[in-house]
């Protein structure tokens, strides 16, 4: 193993980016696992003398090489970002394969029972009786050709109801595994069991050019009047204490981190960064050093973005989403920030309590659908009166503007030089398009930079965004109207869950105020709002 993991990392390090190979996805047995502990060993000498963050990056993608090589696993060729893999499973195929050459052998066999003698029917036929004691000259042989041609009829019912088997039991083995990891995506799935295809590609050109004007085009904030407001219910927020990063933070944000989720443009899973421990301690000191001297290499602030399109559209450039994949390095630096700034967040109570999102423990939208069905329940027994509007924001994550991101680390006192680092970390963002795993924008200057809008790939981007529209809720709050679920109680006049936000008033007209200081907040952020996914309801109390 020395001499493997020497040689691959040399070798990874003398390779430019684009030209690795492609890690697979090992199995979890006894041999990888022995092949993993023997390179974590060997690591110290090399992670004491690394140069920098890129150069552990280069270092670790070296040993899971050498792991690779030790146990004999096959490594892609570089060029794609994803696997282009058939979606017919092989024992399906050796199925369907033997159906195919079953039919043809009938097909044969009721040729020659027609009186068809050419060589070739004749020896297949003989080929079909081989071993069963039949000549084609006696008596019984058109018995015989009939019983073969039922027989082998039968056959292919039995794999034809064999693959229906198989492939229910694969069907029930997938679900059962996507449920444990990812409910969100199981519950998906069942509502659109088929994903949408890109059949129809849009025109490159028009694809990067529009999210290159969404990205690439800086707007500043502007402050209103309510920024007063704002900042008197930040005065009793103290200062964060300064970040120390340990190797016990980087170890809990690694062990949170899935294994083998797509990886960033330097090609290296977390499953790695967990097999590796020794390297904790190196991240910790390099994760403290970039900090304090505010850089950061520009490989762990380029993202590769997936286009996942919407809906069955996929010949319109506005109808994708877009999935950005970090690097893991910048993705575990991003967690350990994050959890920093949450301890901040909850020792002063900073997060209003209508936002939903980034909440851990929290049960997600099904809170809210619970005040929904209560707020719906009151209505109708009590008979009163009770207004809502649902309110979308437009490409919500791609169209926040930095400097309002930075605004907003201000307003709630996040330690100085976190919001440096951050600063410093935004004016390198820039992401690489894909579709289909192919790259759209290949070389450095054609990549799309990133000067509006926030990366959805890291752990700090979901909790910096629900800051980014925290100061709305403070407003709507301080508005002192809202629907009241029982006399004297709290009035309640938002819910928010990420982006959705609802708005709740006991009538139309203090729906329409809480709806001036959303439409006010939202132009001050130069954040649009998506008029024809919003909505609007008025309930009267009068039977």
């Amino acid at each position: 193993m020395r001499g493997i993991l020497e040689e691959a990392i040399s070798e990874i390090r003398s390779t430019p980016l684009e030209q690795r190979p492609r890690l697979s996805r090992l199995p979890l047995n006894a041999a990888t696992r022995g092949a993993i502990e023997a390179a974590n060993r060997l690591l110290p000498p090399y992670l004491d003398g690394s140069l920098g963050l890129d150069d552990t990056g280069s270092i670790l993608f070296g040993a899971a090489l050498a792991v690779h090589r030790f146990i004999g696993a096959k490594t892609q060729e570089p060029g794609r970002t994803t696997n282009k893999s058939s979606d017919v499973p092989a024992w399906k195929k050796r199925i369907e394969r033997r159906i195919s050459l079953a039919r043809a052998l009938i097909g044969r066999l009721q040729s020659f029972r027609s009186g068809n003698t050419r060589p070739r029917i004749v020896r297949s036929v003989r080929i079909a009786f081989n071993g069963l004691g039949v000549r084609l000259d006696q008596p019984d042989i058109a018995e015989k050709l009939t019983e073969r041609i039922d027989g082998l009829k039968q056959r292919i019912a039995a794999w034809g109801k064999r693959i229906r088997r198989y492939s229910e039991r694969v069907e029930r083995f997938r679900q059962n595994r996507l449920f444990v990891s990812d409910q969100k995506r199981f519950y998906r799935k069942l509502e659109n069991p088929t994903p949408c295809s890109t059949s129809q590609k849009p025109n490159t050109a028009d694809l990067v050019a529009f999210w290159r004007n969404i990205w690439s085009r800086e707007v500043e904030h502007e402050e209103g009047p309510w920024i007063a407001a704002v900042q008197e219910a930040c005065a009793r927020i103290e200062p964060m204490n300064p970040i120390a990063i340990s190797s016990e933070n980087v170890a809990d944000a690694v062990r949170r981190a899935p294994n083998w989720k797509s990886p960033g443009a330097d090609g290296l899973h977390h499953y790695w960064l967990k097999g590796f421990s020794v390297c904790h301690a190196t991240l910790a000191r390099q994760y403290q050093e970039a900090i304090e001297r505010k850089t950061l290499p520009n490989l762990f602030t380029t993202g590769i973005t997936h286009l996942a399109p919407k809906s069955t559209n996929t010949a319109d450039p506005t109808n994708y989403r877009p999935i950005t994949c970090l690097t893991s390095i910048y993705k575990t630096l991003t967690s350990v920030l994050s959890c920093k700034i949450s301890r901040h967040i909850d020792e002063f109570n900073i997060l209003s309590a209508a936002q939903n999102g980034c909440r851990g423990g929290g049960r997600g939208t099904k809170e809210l659908l619970i005040i929904d069905s209560v707020a719906g329940q009151l209505v109708k027994r009590n008979c009163r009166n009770f207004s809502a509007a649902w309110i979308d924001y437009k490409k919500a994550f791609d169209s926040v503007p930095h400097s309002w991101l930075l605004r907003v680390l201000e307003l709630y006192k996040i330690d100085g030089a976190v919001r440096d680092f951050l600063e410093v970390c935004m004016g390198q963002w820039s992401t690489i398009l894909c579709l289909q795993g192919e790259r759209l924008t290949t070389g450095a200057d054609d990549r799309i930079r990133i000067r509006r809008g926030i990366f959805q790939g890291d752990g700090l981007s979901p909790l910096w965004f629900c800051l980014s529209l925290n100061p709305l809720s403070t407003l709507l709050e301080r508005s002192g109207t809202g629907f009241q679920f029982r006399r004297g109680g709290t009035k309640v006049s938002h819910l928010l869950y990420m982006d959705d936000l609802k708005l709740l008033a006991p009538n139309p007209a203090r729906l329409m105020e809480l709806l001036k200081i959303t439409t006010e907040f939202s132009g001050s952020i130069r954040m649009q709002l998506g008029v024809d996914k919003c909505a609007v309801v008025h309930v009267t109390g009068d039977r």
